[in-house]
């Protein structure tokens, strides 16, 4: 299974209405959308879509805890470097995700701090081009973030 088949079946397991047009939140057990997609630039939503997959593949929730342990674990990873991203991303991820580390280490150290130390030791899918990274099988995936190294290198 690829990436963003992995992706769309977990989104319709949470029954996550419209995930593909819009930035939604859980509210108790309904997901509110709260953004509309379809207005940001395709890097934004390539951007959202390795962030959703970075979550299947590290398991971490999508509660605000396992968001935070994600930041830690992706700016360790090798940060939010977009493969072919616009300068202005750079604000966006990077900065973002500074911000986001600074509330996770001082509500949650030590799982900032455990994501943190996981990340160090892992790969980032934003250096990989979007179509190579979701196109990539789930386990390949994996595979990649752990070592660095994609399937049809290894050989």
């Amino acid at each position: 299974m690829t990436l963003r088949e992995a992706i769309e079946r977990d989104h319709a397991a949470k029954r996550m209405p419209n995930s593909d047009r819009w930035i939604s939140v859980r509210v108790f057990q309904v997901w509110v959308p709260i953004f509309p997609l379809f207005v940001l630039p395709e890097t934004f939503r390539d951007l959202v879509l390795i962030h959703d997959a970075h979550h299947l593949i590290t398991g971490y929730g999508t509660d605000f805890r396992g968001e935070m342990e994600l930041n830690a674990w992706t700016l360790a990873s090798g940060g939010y470097f977009f493969n072919g991203a616009p300068w202005w991303m750079l604000f966006e991820g990077d900065g973002k995700g500074l911000f986001h580390a600074i509330h996770s280490l001082i509500w949650m150290p030590k799982e900032f701090l455990s994501a943190f130390r996981k990340g160090w030791r892992q790969h980032s899918l934003y250096a990989l081009d979007v179509d190579t990274a979701l196109e990539m099988d789930l386990e390949d995936a994996k595979r990649y973030t752990a070592s660095g190294v994609l399937p049809h290198e290894s050989n």
